[in-house]
């Protein structure tokens, strides 16, 4: 069903104008690490925030957030919608990545689940350095950043800022993580944040 056209009056009532590009929910698990980074990468990329919207749940565990992104979905609002969470120790991650690719959003190319293993702070770390290391814990991935940032906090609004100048180099380093896996049949570290993160740059391309 397309989705509902909006004035622009409208946004401009909310202080933001809507642009001519997609409209984007990016629901993220964390409540401040990944919201934070996005919503940095949104203002220094000048996204319109009537276009994109970053939001955090209160029940943020795999299928709520891919609950709730379906039901955003359907509500006409989005173009497109993305999921972020960590593997983790989650018992309902395999649930979650079920429902999202099973979906009919999904199907359609709508809905995406972007999924880093063990937690976001791999694509924080593949900012530095290309690493095929396995991830006990997120506590293990912060310690390896730290080597390289010394100031890394998680939840810091200006960690997008720090690390923008070094953005191209984590996407090089997503790619090979990606293509390393591939080969090697792994998944710890991976992330997929970096397709998510291109998905943005591009939108007003």
């Amino acid at each position: 069903m397309p989705r509902p056209t909006r004035s622009s009056e409208s946004y401009a009532r909310r202080g933001a104008q809507r642009e001519p590009y997609d409209v984007v929910l990016i629901v993220c698990e964390g409540e401040k690490t990944e919201p934070q980074y996005l919503q940095g990468l949104r203002r220094a990329w000048k996204l319109s925030s009537a276009n994109i919207h970053v939001r955090s749940p209160g029940a943020s565990d795999p299928p709520n957030l891919a609950a709730y992104a379906l039901r955003e979905l359907e509500s006409g609002d989005y173009d497109r919608a993305f999921c972020v969470f960590d593997r983790d120790t989650h018992a309902g991650f395999e649930q979650a990545l079920n429902t999202i690719e099973h979906s009919a959003a999904g199907q359609a190319g709508r809905l995406s689940a972007v999924v880093s293993w063990p937690c976001f702070e791999i694509w924080v770390l593949l900012h530095f350095a290309m690493t095929t290391r396995a991830f006990n814990a997120c506590a293990d991935v912060i310690r390896e950043i730290r080597r390289h940032y010394a100031g890394y906090a998680k939840g810091s609004a200006v960690v997008f800022a720090d690390l923008e100048a070094r953005l191209d180099a984590a996407l090089v380093h997503a790619g090979q993580l990606r293509h390393h896996n591939q080969a090697a049949g792994g998944q710890n570290p991976s992330t997929a944040v970096d397709e998510l993160v291109t998905y943005l740059k591009n939108l007003k391309a």
